[in-house]
């Protein structure tokens, strides 16, 4: 097994994990916040979705994010991935849904697959540089997106795929499984 391949595992782990943990978050949870301050499952599972998306096709192959061709409700490609305000991320949650998202996230990941597929363990050290159009848009010339595409200058392909394709989401995936207990009186 080459490296690409072990990536690729992780990715379909991952993305069975995000399946899993999303699909337990009731309608009646999706626009909760875990805690004053932090953002509602609905929103992080939107953004779990949007980071894989714009890891692979905005900062590694220098594009589009596949989300400005989808036709999902709530789905809105003018937002940046990360970064925004808190009203902001409360009205991405507010616009979309569980099953969008779930969606999306499968053709984000799906995506990731695909790409990995075609490229050899060398091609897994190139550092892509982040892309003039990652700022494109007024929403995207926010500082807090602005400072976090910053943090993440130099990363390599590979690191991009195990930082915040997988280690990220997995934590927010842990957010949402120990709020969901908590909302709904569960000890952990």
């Amino acid at each position: 097994m080459n490296a690409t391949h072990v990536l690729q595992q992780q990715l379909v782990n991952t993305y069975a994990n995000v399946n899993d943990v999303v699909s337990q978050i009731r309608d009646g949870e999706w626009l909760r916040h875990p805690y004053p301050g932090a953002p509602s499952l609905g929103f992080t599972a939107w953004h779990i979705a949007a980071t894989a998306d714009w890891a692979l096709n905005v900062w590694v192959q220098d594009g589009r994010e596949l989300r400005a061709s989808l036709d999902l409700p709530g789905i809105n490609p003018a937002m940046p991935p990360f970064g925004m305000t808190a009203e902001a991320a409360d009205a991405i949650a507010e616009g979309t849904s569980r099953d969008a998202v779930l969606e999306y996230a499968r053709v984000a990941y799906d995506a990731w697959a695909a790409w990995l597929d075609g490229i050899a363990d060398s091609d897994l050290d190139r550092v892509p540089g982040v892309p003039p159009h990652a700022l494109l848009l007024p929403q995207h010339r926010v500082p807090g997106y602005v400072e976090e595409l910053e943090s993440m200058a130099g990363y390599s392909v590979a690191r991009i795929v195990i930082s915040p394709c997988n280690g990220h989401v997995r934590g927010h995936l842990g957010e949402i499984a120990m709020a969901l207990s908590v909302f709904r009186g569960r000890g952990i």
